[in-house]
């Protein structure tokens, strides 16, 4: 019977002359005529069963717009949390996910809150989502005397229509905050696989065609900058001002061609300082918005594109011996963009090029050596309680492997094998104050590794959200890469590192569209080196029960640093898809001035300090 209900779920929408006023009322005399569907089924915390309330949709269109009502009873007490555009904080809300392509594989994704917070995104690969994706569209809802409902105009530009497909793939969804309630309108049972392809039907859709479109972005901003001279700035130390544009042209639904002049600005906060200990980078979100738009189909199982390394600040060069580097290498702007997103026959195409001001990174490379490479395995355990306590529980073995970017020239290092343990628990994060901790220990070789992390959430009033998180990483006694210029070979010594730091986020939301947020990060670390050892110097592969005792002071390597980074940013959408920013960003450079975890070393790096202003207006049509 629910396989049955499965193939069964299905919409016809019914085209409209008159258009219903988006407010969230669900009282326009269209919405009277149009039949409605309230076929859903819980999916939590009863898998199967029928829903705590009921919830019925209604479908209609004409030549330039999908529109979607929900009318949403509700027993429970309603949460109507306001925050900032595309965040969940586990209130009340529904989604709607639309396969135009009807392909079984990706969607457009559309949410919305009981307090009119809006959410985008784009489903990929059938069980993917990437909500970094940001389109214009409205959303509005309204308190009615059984609960609440919801209005939803999505322009058919953004759609991306298909010839010859009259009917889409389709999904709605709603959450109950209080309770944790998830109810769907085209059921899977909880334990299958798949999303998009167990969607069910809307269609058929009568005289829509694939059209163009164009959207216009254009952008003006002012900066002012102060830098200190170990953090140069692409832009300079001072005031400064630029325009640019954001530009999208579809000339068939199958062809997206899209293009930015400067799109360097990102309107969020600084990114977070960590101990990195690995041998690869800290891979950071990508902030820009064109470096974001159709980001869908450069998503791989194996990261293939990274597009933060695009106008990064370089390495610095390898310089001959008797020169000295005179200044940091600094970021390069970019100064423009171009990708081209097409299908062809049922195949994807995706190409972005992109100019800067002629700084390149260093890519790193894959072994092609035959040598073992990372991989694990692992048994975990989670679940949810009735007070809505999660937990995850993990055990896992993570083989022995070799690493050839530890030493940076081609050489590989064993690393040993680890078994660990990782656990994790969470409060109702419905609640005005949650809390949550996470717990990682693993034994290497001769040493040991401990993650710990925590967060507490405080929801003072609906507008408001403070999240504080602590951290401390703790390794010791595994070898380490120190020095290479040795004639007797590499030196390595034992590390025993920590870093403590904490981060704060506060949110306050003024109106839907209108919001004010701040960032601060404070973060210590020591390195202490021990046990000197050397591996050969003609050794390419450099296993662990090779290296030998090193006569070197290792203490001379150790490093200790504090930084504070924080960000405040004011976002005013003043128009739809047209938005002004007022930003203040404090990024500092670890100081390493061997003050341990000396408060004062917070402030002692070298810092950037920038207010910008930027304006945007967008052009539609």
């Amino acid at each position: 019977m629910l396989t049955l209900s499965l193939l069964l779920a299905a919409v016809i929408p019914v085209r409209v002359s008159t258009a219903p006023h988006i407010d969230g009322h669900l009282d326009d005399p269209v919405w009277s005529t149009i039949p409605a569907s309230g076929t859903f089924t819980q999916s939590f915390p009863r898998d199967a069963e029928k829903p705590s309330a009921p919830t019925r949709i209604q479908v209609a269109y004409d030549d330039e717009n999908l529109y979607v009502a929900i009318d949403c009873v509700q027993t429970a007490p309603r949460l109507a949390r306001l925050t900032r555009r595309d965040r969940n904080v586990d209130d009340d809300r529904v989604g709607i996910d639309i396969d135009t392509a009807h392909d079984r594989r990706s969607a457009f994704h559309f949410q919305v809150s009981a307090a009119g917070v809006l959410v985008d995104g784009l489903r990929y690969e059938d069980t993917e989502l990437n909500t970094d994706w940001d389109e214009i569209w409205d959303g509005e809802v309204a308190n009615t005397a059984t609960g609440w409902s919801a209005e939803i105009r999505i322009p058919l530009r953004i759609l991306r229509l298909h010839a010859g497909v009259s009917t889409w793939g389709f999904q709605v969804r709603r959450w109950i905050g209080a309770t944790g309630e998830l109810d769907t309108w085209a059921y899977a049972p909880r334990d299958a696989g798949g999303e998009v392809s167990r969607y069910g039907d809307l269609g058929p859709f009568d005289g829509l065609a694939p059209r163009q479109s164009i959207a216009l972005v254009p952008f003006a901003l002012t900066r002012a900058v102060r830098t200190d001279p170990a953090v140069p700035s692409q832009y300079g130390d001072g005031l400064s001002a630029a325009v640019g544009l954001d530009a999208t042209w579809r000339p068939r639904s199958n062809l997206v061609i899209s293009a930015s002049v400067l799109p360097d600005f990102g309107q969020v906060e600084a990114d977070q300082v960590v101990l990195n200990l690995t041998t690869t980078e800290v891979e950071y979100p990508e902030k820009r918005p064109f470096f974001l738009q159709g980001m869908d189909l450069f998503q791989t199982p194996i990261q293939l594109l990274y597009t933060r390394r695009i106008g990064r600040a370089a390495d610095s060069p390898v310089l001959p011996d008797g020169v000295d580097q005179l200044e940091p290498v600094g970021a390069a702007p970019v100064l423009g963009a171009a990708k081209i997103v097409a299908n062809a026959g049922g195949i994807e195409l995706g190409m972005l090029s992109a100019v800067t001001g002629g700084v390149n990174a260093s890519y790193g490379r894959r072994n092609l050596d035959g040598l073992v490479l990372p991989s694990g395995y692992q048994w975990n355990l989670s679940g949810t309680g009735k007070g809505l306590w999660e937990m995850f529980l993990e055990l896992h073995w993570r083989p022995h492997y070799f690493d050839d970017r530890e030493l940076g020239d081609g050489r590989a290092l064993e690393r040993s094998g680890r078994l660990g343990v990782e656990l994790s628990l969470r409060s109702d994060p419905h609640r005005s104050i949650s809390a949550g901790m996470s717990f990682s220990r693993r034994g290497t070789h001769d040493g040991s590794e401990t993650y710990a992390s925590g967060s507490i959430a405080l929801r003072p009033r609906d507008n408001v959200e403070l999240d504080i998180e602590p951290d401390l990483v703790a390794v010791r006694g595994e070898p380490r890469f120190v020095d290479g210029s040795d004639p007797m070979g590499p030196r390595f010594a034992r590390l025993d590192a920590t870093s403590l730091g904490v981060t704060t986020r506060a949110t306050w939301t003024l109106q839907r569209n209108l919001t004010l947020q701040a960032y601060v990060q404070a973060l210590f670390a020591t390195l202490r080196y021990r046990d000197g050892l050397l591996a050969n110097v003609s050794d390419r592969v450099i296993g662990l029960d090779e290296l030998r005792p090193g006569n070197f002071d290792p203490a001379s390597y150790d490093g200790r640093e504090g930084a504070l980074n924080a960000t405040i940013v004011g976002r005013w959408e003043y128009r739809p898809g047209s938005t002004a920013f007022l930003v203040y960003s404090h990024a500092q450079i670890p100081s390493e001035d061997g003050t341990g975890f000396d408060p004062r070393s917070l402030s002692r790096g070298p810092a950037q300090d920038v207010v910008l202003l930027k304006l945007s207006w967008a052009w539609l049509r």
